[in-house]
């Protein structure tokens, strides 16, 4: 019935679907961990005896989670070294050291995000509903959002590009709107809406993509990149390149930053500012190949020099526009949201140097920016409950009330 030779294709992909699961151990962990939150949610909200401990108990499995996902990455740095797999689940994903040290990045953030998170406000009562009813969805999303981020660095991929990006833009739209008021749903709102524009804009351009190459992996379009037709190649880059500017807040996408990150709790937006923008950068860095073999056609195309300075330009921008903006806020969170937006754009012109070395250079900085950027946060959320806002120009008093806890913002 079957042809010999098509049984032993399907026997050769079935290898690789099974070979391939021992190299996603942390994933397969965030993926457990995620039905075990849900599961242990839902006793401890139905078990009346159990009721008190919820919030300590799930905040305590899912920093147990994390840290099995975080030695899952050392070890899987130790054994991969400098080798790569690039046929994981037929070429979906691929595992190299750069995908695990962004990886380790990102799961760090959010640990640093839980811890801030325990004695946070967002546990208070201080939303419309008198308490914070959604406690286990708050770390299950958390947990479907690292999925997202880490599939996002591991994949080359245009199809689990895009499913990536969407699982990671979806949980964020639920965390923005965590407290449920009316400015929460205004930021939210924004935020979905640039986001839906964006993701039109990156799907449209991986079509193109996919029209132009016959496949819908980098390889394959970097393969047959031909000179009369980059022109077209260059466009449809740089769509998808448009989705990922919005997703990292670079101008000219970067309008629904400060709104949302006002809104939304303290501890989620500072996970937001660090964990999709590593999880980005290690996908543009490996993009890398697209963009230099397009921008080898700048020789004899005066379009693709005018994309190289036009990418300059919006890095360029990037970095004016959060320095220079931050200086007219006064509350703290704004302020921070534009001090993002301008980091964006100093990890831009590092990406545009295209050279593999560039890559050691930026993770350094990137895990430099976390343990800052957390800092910053960590003060924001331990001035007191009383004060409504959180403004640079703070109420007399308030250092005295802070006490040595200020060490953070240093």
């Amino acid at each position: 019935m079957f042809s010999k030779s098509l049984i032993a294709q399907l026997n050769l992909q079935l290898d690789n679907l099974l070979g391939s699961l021992k190299y996603v151990a942390p994933e397969l962990l965030l993926i457990g961990w995620f039905v075990l939150v849900i599961v242990l949610d839902l006793v401890f909200t139905t078990r009346k005896s159990l009721k008190p401990y919820k919030k300590q108990g799930l905040w305590w499995v899912s920093l147990v989670g994390l840290g099995l996902v975080i030695f899952a990455l050392f070890a899987q740095l130790l054994l991969v070294g400098k080798d790569s797999k690039p046929d994981l689940f037929l070429g979906l994903l691929t595992l190299d050291t750069l995908s695990i040290k962004f990886r380790i990045i990102i799961d760090l953030a959010a640990v640093f995000t839980l811890l801030i998170s325990r004695n946070s406000r967002l546990f208070a009562p201080v939303t419309p509903l008198k308490t914070f009813k959604y406690r286990g969805e708050y770390f299950a999303l958390i947990l479907a959002m690292l999925l997202g981020l880490h599939l996002l660095t591991m994949t080359t991929h245009l199809l689990m590009m895009y499913v990536a990006i969407e699982l990671v833009s979806l949980s964020s739209y639920v965390l923005t709107i965590l407290y449920f008021n009316k400015k929460g749903i205004e930021g939210a709102l924004k935020y979905l809406l640039f986001g839906a524009f964006a993701s039109g804009l990156m799907i449209y351009g991986m079509s193109w993509l996919y029209g132009l190459s016959g496949g819908l992996s980098i390889a394959a379009f970097v393969a047959n990149i031909t000179t009369p037709a980059a022109m077209l190649n260059t466009i449809a880059a740089l769509l998808v390149f448009a989705g990922i500017l919005f997703k990292i807040s670079a101008v000219p996408f970067h309008f629904w930053t400060p709104d949302a990150y006002q809104v939304a709790p303290t501890p989620v937006v500072a996970f937001f500012s660090i964990a999709p923008k590593a999880a980005l950068l290690a996908l543009l860095l490996k993009l890398n190949p697209l963009f230099s073999r397009l921008f080898a056609e700048a020789a004899t195309q005066d379009f693709a020099r005018q994309v190289i300075l036009l990418l300059g330009a919006i890095a360029i921008v990037t970095v004016l526009v959060g320095n220079f903006t931050a200086l007219w806020q006064t509350n703290a969170k704004r302020l921070l949201s534009y001090s993002t937006i301008a980091h964006v754009g100093i990890l831009l012109m590092g990406w545009l140097d295209l050279r593999t070395i560039s890559s050691t250079y930026l993770t350094f900085y990137l895990a430099t920016y976390t343990l800052m950027n957390f800092g910053a946060f960590l003060g924001v959320e331990m001035v007191p409950g009383t004060f409504k806002t959180v403004s640079v120009l703070m109420p007399s008093g308030i250092l005295r009330v802070l006490g040595l806890n200020i060490r953070s913002l240093v």
